[in-house]
């Protein structure tokens, strides 16, 4: 009957009033519900939540010098991003699977790690549009307080304002600390923001305006027909060590697709990333066709006639059932590599709720590339602040905007079966 129980008020003799909470993970305790109140009383919105947990990432990362500057930045964009209270319904958003409106992610290299996150400035009506208008302008707050680089972005803007209503996201931006502690920023628009159809006409035309012409060639050749340019970045720095970054949805990948693809950019041996893919997905998968992969490619101004670099990005659910078996996998692909391990565990330590073979979309995808030739890994963490509530919305089709509709098994959903 014990888990039957949650939000119960139950009343000791001779103690305060106590509810009966649940960690998400099957544990419930008895808390004091004046202490309760008071903590729900401090994290009245969703980015009160996440602010309180960055703090958390920061400090298990290594990075408490960073958590203050972290934290102060995230407060901020909270208020530009539409923060909503935790008790709402969420709005829709193309960021957590719950429609979590914010992420974090740690990027793990050989001489350290750096902490990240992504935000997706909201407004009312949740509609693209609005989105896209709300996103213009934290766009402009960057350019005053941060002095962000907008030139690029602009010669490119009005290829990806949203003209239609079929889209799961149509901007979001991307947060990294560097060593110096100061924050750097990117934006990620959506090539099939005009038309459902007309990802490649929009990235030709993109490419063309910045001069990557060049690279049109080697890139449309690592779409295939079923395939989807499904993401643009663009860093808001000047200079030559600005980059350009164009993702590609792929459905149904093979095994052999992914050593194609390695083979075709990365300049590392193919097996790289089919290694990379079934160490976390499995080796007795014959493709991946249960949710689509994700590769990505870069470009940078000083080299525009080439693909300086290649990413593989994997989705952890549905191909994993918990968080046990994520973790697990993600330790061997980075001692494999001889990549940092304590960060990555304390990160996790600092952001699970409870048992990790209990839990289900911590990790949300994870991802391997090379740059300068060393190994990169970068796992991206679900913020899960909806889940529990409402179940993975974004993932069903019978609520998500049709974009991101694909064939998935049935999910856990939350406790109440949301």
């Amino acid at each position: 009957m014990l888990n039957r129980l949650r939000g119960v008020t139950v009343r000791l003799p001779d103690k305060p009033t106590k509810k009966l909470v649940t960690d998400g993970a099957g544990s419930y305790y008895l808390v004091d519900a004046s202490v309760l109140a008071a903590s729900r009383a401090r994290c009245r919105t969703t980015h009160d939540v996440g602010e309180q947990t960055l703090a958390r990432f920061c400090a298990a990362l290594g990075h408490e010098d960073r958590a203050a500057t972290f934290s102060a930045l995230f407060r901020e964009l909270g208020e530009l991003c539409g923060a909503r209270a935790v008790e709402e319904p969420p709005r829709w958003s193309g960021i957590g699977d719950d429609c979590s409106p914010y992420e974090f992610s740690i990027d793990v290299r050989r001489d350290g790690t750096e902490p990240r996150l992504l935000v997706e400035a909201h407004d009312e009506p949740a509609s693209p549009l609005s989105y896209w208008n709300a996103g213009m302008r934290l766009n402009q707050w960057l350019v005053d307080h941060h002095a962000a680089h907008l030139d690029t972005f602009r010669r490119v803007q009005d290829l990806f304002e949203p003209r239609h209503s079929e889209l799961f996201g149509v901007v979001g931006h991307g947060v990294g600390l560097g060593r110096d502690g100061r924050p750097a920023f990117k934006i990620y628009v959506n090539p099939l923001a005009r038309d459902p159809e007309g990802d490649v006409d929009v990235v030709v035309e993109a490419l063309t305006r910045l001069g990557y012409a060049e690279a049109l060639d080697t890139l449309l050749a690592l779409r295939g027909p079923a395939d989807r340019f499904s993401h643009f970045s663009l860093d808001l720095v000047a200079g030559a060590r600005a980059r350009v970054k164009v993702y590609v949805k792929h459905f149904g990948l093979t095994f052999d697709d992914v050593a194609r693809l390695a083979g075709a950019t990365t300049g590392a041996p193919a097996s790289e990333w089919v290694e990379f893919a079934r160490t976390v997905l499995g080796h007795d998968r014959a493709a991946l066709s249960e949710r689509p992969v994700y590769t990505a490619y870069t470009m940078t101004t000083g080299r525009p006639d080439v693909i300086d670099g290649a990413t593989l990005q994997l989705p952890i659910l549905p191909y994993l059932s918990n968080d046990l078996e994520a973790h697990e996998r993600i330790v061997a692909v980075l001692e494999r590599h001889e990549l940092p391990v304590e960060a990555y565990a304390n990160a996790v330590d600092a952001l699970r709720r409870g048992p990790l073979e209990h839990e289900q979309g911590l990790h949300s995808h994870v991802s391997y590339s090379r740059q300068a030739g060393q190994p990169r890994v970068a796992v991206y963490f679900g913020s899960r602040l909806y889940v529990e509530r409402y179940g993975w919305l974004s993932l069903d089709p019978a609520r998500s905007w049709p974009e991101n509709c694909w064939p998935l098994p049935a999910l856990r959903r939350g406790p109440d079966g949301g």
